[in-house]
């Protein structure tokens, strides 16, 4: 089965992107210790499955990428190796509160789901996709019924499904390097 997520939801082309088959629904016990142990890994290699992955698309990395995700390079000083991997592969398993999914319900029925990137007394916007971060809804809090903060991450489960195990430890490698 061929995954492409991320394209599907942004509707852009993705000609430059090379077609990759489903190796596997990974978790993060299949990998062992390795995730401890990346000494040795190719950088260079991470940083490709990085940008082929589109993580680049949600995250930064040293003031590169995307807005409204964590910046990975501060993710790497709470979650390195094994939990980092966790995080990857399981990305409700801890959500930071700063980049929660809310739900909110409007007085006109509309169920609006996303980030709260901006909020005052009077209103809120909230980004619904982050793929499209130009695209920001703004709701007057007077409209409000319900508010409600989402169990699930905006990061779907399942990118790293069509790479393999090297390519991934790679990517951690690639990931936790780019604290130093």
């Amino acid at each position: 089965m061929f995954v492409r997520i991320l394209a599907h939801v942004a509707n852009e082309q993705t000609e430059s992107m090379p077609e990759r088959r489903f190796i596997k629904k990974w978790q993060h016990h299949y990998f062992g210790s390795a995730p401890d142990e990346l000494d040795g890994r190719s950088i260079e290699n991470g940083k490709l499955v990085y940008e082929q992955a589109a993580c680049n698309r949600c995250h930064t990395i040293r003031d590169l990428g995307a807005m409204y995700s964590p910046d990975l390079t501060e993710v790497t000083k709470r979650f390195r190796g094994s939990k980092l991997l966790q995080q990857v592969v399981n990305p409700s398993s801890e959500i930071h509160k700063e980049f929660q999914t809310q739900m909110i319900l409007v007085d006109d029925g509309r169920l609006l789901t996303g980030l709260v990137i901006e909020e005052t007394n009077e209103q809120l916007r909230l980004c619904p996709n982050l793929l499209k971060p130009d695209k920001i809804e703004t709701v007057a809090k007077s409209s409000i019924e319900h508010r409600k903060i989402a169990e699930v991450s905006s990061m779907p489960e399942g990118l790293l499904d069509t790479f393999t195990v090297e390519e991934i430890l790679d990517l951690l490698a690639y990931i936790q390097n780019s604290a130093k």
